[in-house]
């Protein structure tokens, strides 16, 4: 019950970036920045990063952190398809948040946070465990160039991890299993190429 503590630093290290689109960003920029695509208000998308943290260090589930988060977002007048002026109901610019968008940003953000802990904690171990191995979620909603990747090994300091260390994609739920030499003989992997 400990909070993660590199991924609750890597997602406190991220600055605000307001973005009409997730295009906006580059994909090493957000690594860097947090933004909710379509939020074009600064205090709205402070409310969902300061959720997010607190979901994160607390291990708050998705319900918990709807919970605490549609009253501050309704109070913006950022709940809802349409975001309005509270007082005036008059339409703002930008995307509003519903619960099916919300679960994004939520999976997302803490998925993103918890894979770059613990690629931080692998490459400070990679001395001993130096053969690293793709795991997939194997069900029905599994891409099949994921499962293609299922068990496939690669030294830590393989190029490869640069396009495959998971997230890399949307929704992605894979994730990384490090191994040691005895590891890597014991289970009689092969190393990808």
């Amino acid at each position: 019950n400990l909070p993660p503590e590199r991924a609750v630093e890597y997602f406190q290290a991220k600055g605000l970036r307001v973005t009409s689109s997730w295009r906006d960003l580059a994909a090493s920029a957000h690594a860097k920045a947090f933004t909710v695509a379509g939020v074009l208000k600064a205090e709205a998308l402070q409310d969902i990063r300061g959720a997010l943290d607190q979901a994160l260090a607390d291990g708050k589930t998705y319900q918990e952190f709807v919970q605490e988060l549609k009253p501050k977002l309704r109070a913006r007048g950022w709940w809802g398809e349409k975001p309005a002026d509270p007082e005036t109901g008059e339409v703002q610019s930008g995307r509003g948040m519903t619960p099916h968008r919300l679960r994004t940003v939520y999976q997302t953000n803490l998925q993103s946070s918890y894979m770059a802990g613990r690629y931080k904690a692998m490459l400070e171990d990679a001395d001993r465990r130096p053969y690293w191995q793709y795991v997939a979620v194997m069900d029905h909603r599994t891409r099949p160039a994921h499962r293609a990747l299922n068990g496939r090994v690669f030294r830590y300091d393989d190029a490869a991890w640069g396009a495959l260390y998971p997230p890399n994609g949307y929704n992605c739920r894979c994730r990384v299993r490090a191994l040691s030499q005895a590891d890597f003989d014991a289970e009689k992997v092969a190393l990808s190429k």
